[in-house]
């Protein structure tokens, strides 16, 4: 069994009201852009902006660690999922989408009514997430370099 460190962000628009999601090549579910970190190469922070990048074309800046995830996909594999806060400071447009890996299809902004109508990974984003974003956005915690 391996084990592999997958790092995402859970980025939200300047309001406050969206959530930016990416979708794979013909499957139906919703989940926060992101990917395997390459800890020979690069910071999990290095990981967080280049993963960000190429699946929704937005460079941001990681803020906290929100959650942690254990996941098995089962394929014998083990993922620890490292789940990261940011927001957006000004608008930002979706560009076009450089997943090397060519999984990425698409990338779009979701409101929390939206996301109620979808199947979205992590489930908090649905509705647990948007309580707990008031004691996200009070206490600030800078990633720890």
């Amino acid at each position: 069994m391996a084990l592999r460190v997958v790092c995402r962000t859970i980025i939200l628009d300047q309001e406050n009201a969206h959530v930016l999601l990416v979708r794979n090549k013909g499957e139906t579910f919703w989940y926060a852009p992101g990917g395997g970190w390459d800890h020979e190469k690069e910071s999990i922070k290095e990981c967080l902006v280049r993963e960000t990048l190429e699946e929704t074309g937005i460079k941001l800046h990681p803020l906290r660690l929100l959650y942690v995830q254990e996941f098995r996909p089962g394929n014998g594999d083990e993922h620890l999922e490292l789940f990261w806060f940011a927001f957006l400071i000004g608008p930002a447009a979706l560009e076009e989408i450089h997943d090397e890996h060519g999984v990425v299809e698409e990338a779009r902004w979701f409101s929390k009514d939206e996301l109620r109508e979808i199947k979205v990974f992590p489930e908090k984003l649905r509705d647990k997430f948007w309580y707990e974003l008031s004691g996200v956005l009070s206490s600030p915690n800078a990633f720890l370099e």
